[in-house]
């Protein structure tokens, strides 16, 4: 009997089997893919050279080194700064709270900043504010002014807390692809080996010169010291890594990968080990 017209052919319709065998291959598809995809972002993930990293590490740690080294020496010395510049246990809390007035609100607005302008330049600028800060701070020992030593910690403030937030996003940039927990890790306990160095050195240097106003313009020294390193830093940054055959590949690696759905090749020069 010729087929009707209009009526479909049941021996031609898929069957049960057909489309669980379908299904089967389909999730094997997906499970293989999402296997290769986990490969890719674990052990093909693109990385920075492990010289250039360690140099940022290097770099990055100190760059509140001064800053803190510099608050945290006022512990102390509470009974000289009360004696030395005649002031009460309030005007002391204004000394030591100082930096903390001034970075109520400014970290968020210089977090912004940091991101719109780059990290290289806002780290100068904080640098130097906690120079020019300690110095002023320092020249209050010297004339035993009250108004010099609170002002001049209000000016470090103004660079001490953002300085950190840069710290932290030059080494989630460098180190996005392994090891970021282990250095975030590393900058807090050497932060905290620096107020312990910090407070156990304010009176020894303090009663070894004679002159408690040390005890300030030390710290001042190393803020100096700290703003050198940093010009280290933006020079090799800004002006250095650019000039290396590699690093426009590899500046913006997240980028690279957005665009790309495999790792784009490892530069020459490059160390497997990295």
């Amino acid at each position: 009997m010729a087929a009707l017209s209009g009526v479909p052919d049941l021996s031609k319709q898929p069957t049960p089997s057909s489309d669980s065998s379908s299904d089967e291959k389909l999730s094997e598809i997906v499970e293989k893919g999402l296997e290769s995809e986990r490969e890719g972002s674990v052990d093909s993930v693109d990385d920075f050279p492990l010289r250039w990293k360690i140099v940022t590490l290097c770099l990055a740690l100190c760059l509140s080194l001064g800053s803190s080294f510099s608050e945290n020496t006022l512990g102390p010395l509470k009974s000289t700064f009360k004696s030395e510049l005649n002031i009460d246990n309030a005007k002391y809390g204004a000394i030591s709270s100082a930096t903390s007035l001034v970075n109520t609100i400014l970290p968020i607005i210089g977090g912004y900043v940091l991101d719109y302008y780059g990290v290289a330049w806002g780290t100068m600028l904080c640098s130097t504010f906690i120079f020019i800060g300690s110095v002023v701070s320092a020249m209050g020992s010297n004339f035993n002014s009250f108004n010099l030593v609170i002002g001049g910690r209000i000016i470090l403030g103004l660079g001490s807390t953002v300085i950190e937030s840069a710290g932290s996003k030059i080494l989630a940039h460098w180190f996005q692809h392994r090891g970021l927990a282990f250095v975030y890790g590393l900058d807090i306990s050497w932060g905290k080996c620096v107020v312990l160095l910090a407070k156990a050195t304010a009176v020894p240097m303090r009663d070894a010169t004679g002159f408690w106003g040390w005890a300030l313009w030390i710290p001042a020294i190393i803020c100096f010291v700290n703003l050198l390193q940093n010009a280290v830093y933006v020079w090799w940054s800004v002006y250095y890594l650019p000039c290396l055959d590699p690093y426009p590949d590899w500046k913006k690696p997240c980028e690279n990968r957005a665009k790309q759905t495999s790792c784009p090749p490892r530069p020459q020069g490059a160390s497997e080990s990295t």
